[in-house]
């Protein structure tokens, strides 16, 4: 697939960026193509693991299409389902009908995702978009996006669980982590649903009762200390109990016990009274009845509280053997290069070149099987440097070459996708071709995003100093 990027400046990410673009071929379908710096000393980069599990969970409603991967010397490219808006940034406020379809939406979407032995460890607002509902005119239906830092709970090999063999560092976005996970347990399914209830209890009141405070930035032990003083029944009372509860019980599961998904489902159905009938509600932008008023009035702990997390949040600044590693997926260095180096800086023989992140290559304990190869079977390849973008080379740098680009084995029929994909947007046909392994392997390679103040990047900056 060769890809053209339109005009608009990119979204930023944590590690990548999205840009609007269409096929060259099909210039009136629109996709989004998310963008990662990598270089050709990382073996498992993250956006390539981010297809894997696209790929592999294709066929339930909550998972966004995907159409092609590549990568050159310099970046990653993903080419994705565009979507609408993600729930982060809608301004309306939600009506309970919307609160609960949103949540069993959700919910059924990571049952589905779990089913297949996949973790997310990621879910939050931001990280849930809006798209077509296909056969339901008039409704949309939420897509469960960013995978890049989802990891296998079962062995690929056997399907045998994991053991819990505790991570370096919490894994997620702490407003969003579960408990155990600011204990860096390694993740499993009750860990998705803990933060799959934080996220709702989010979307319901505005805010959670662990956000900052004014001026005051708390720390990852802060928020763990303040998120431990709530439980569901306080952070939800009344007619929005059954939210609250949704808190407690993921909190009371065992590593490996499977949580109850049918039986929340069925509490977020008996929420939506129109539509008790009804086993699969989906979004309504059109309902204003029972719009609830953000009110986290209550969130409100006694001042000692918050004076006892800010005092843990100060000796984690004033000692730095306290704070916990910069957390995952972000990192600085890329592992060193087996080749000559050609540049010298600040990060060994590597010198980055961008005022974005660099994703962390994927430790083989995050890896869903042979990942290289299933999507190099199953998924298109972007086997051309995309058009339109505003780049720009050092001058001791080679032109941007795609690598590993393969013809497609076993196309996926889509007859096999499931039924609720038929009504949506086909997959972009397949036009590959070989390409060669030039080029150095050192990343000095730099995107102009905007203008050269946003990118704040000069090529006397770049260059090595001695």
């Amino acid at each position: 697939m060769r890809l053209c990027f339109s005009q608009d400046k990119g979204v930023e990410g944590g590690f990548a960026r999205v840009y609007r673009a269409w096929p060259v071929d099909d210039p009136q379908k629109l996709v989004a193509v998310k963008k990662c710096h990598v270089s050709d000393r990382v073996e498992h980069p993250r956006l390539q693991h981010e297809a894997c599990a696209l790929v592999l969970l294709q066929g339930h409603r909550t998972i966004p299409l995907v159409y092609a991967w590549g990568r050159s010397q310099f970046y990653e490219y993903l080419a994705l389902e565009l979507l609408d808006v993600d729930l982060s940034s809608k301004k309306s406020r939600l009506t309970l009908r919307n609160l609960a379809a949103l949540s069993h939406q959700v919910l059924d979407g990571l049952e589905f995702v779990h089913s297949h032995g996949i973790v997310h460890c990621d879910i939050k607002p931001s990280n849930l978009m809006l798209g077509r509902a296909g056969a339901s005119p008039g409704r949309v239906t939420v897509r469960i996006i960013d995978f890049g830092i989802c990891r296998p709970f079962r062995d690929p090999a056997t399907s045998v669980h994991l053991p819990d063999k505790g991570t370096p560092r919490s894994i997620g976005t702490e407003r969003y982590v579960s408990l155990n996970g600011h204990l860096h347990h390694s993740p499993s399914r009750r860990d998705d649903v803990e933060s799959l209830s934080y996220t709702v209890l989010s979307l319901m009141a505005g805010r959670l009762p662990w956000d900052e405070r004014g001026e005051d930035d708390l720390s990852r032990c802060g928020v763990f200390f303040l998120k431990k003083q709530w439980a569901g029944a306080l952070l939800a009372p009344g007619d929005l109990s059954v939210f609250g509860a949704f808190v407690d019980y993921p909190r009371r599961l065992e590593y490996t016990e499977e949580p109850d998904y049918g039986h929340w489902k069925q509490e977020f159905r008996s929420l939506i009274h129109e539509s008790l009938d009804d086993l699969d509600p989906l979004y309504d932008p059109d309902d204003t009845t029972n719009i609830i008023i953000a009110d986290s009035g209550h969130f409100d702990l006694p001042e000692e509280v918050y004076r006892s997390a800010l005092a843990l949040t100060l000796a984690d600044s004033s000692d730095a053997s306290a704070q916990e590693p910069r957390p995952h997926p972000y990192a600085y260095v890329l592992p060193e290069s087996k080749s000559p180096p050609t540049l010298r800086g600040p990060y060994g023989h590597w010198w980055p070149t961008y005022t974005w992140e660099m994703a962390v290559p994927v430790d083989d304990d995050e890896l869903l099987g042979d990942e290289r190869e299933i999507v190099r079977a199953r998924l298109d390849a972007v086997d051309g440097v995309p058009e339109g973008q505003g780049t720009y080379l050092m001058r001791t740098c080679p032109p941007e070459v795609m690598r590993l680009a393969t013809v497609r084995k076993n196309p996926p029929d889509a007859k096999n996708e499931g039924s609720n994909l038929k009504d949506r947007e086909s997959r972009s046909p397949l036009h590959l071709q070989s390409t060669t392994r030039n080029g150095c392997a050192a990343s000095c390679h730099a995107q102009h995003v905007g203008t050269p103040e946003e990118n704040r990047f000069t090529m006397s900056e770049s260059l090595p100093r001695y």
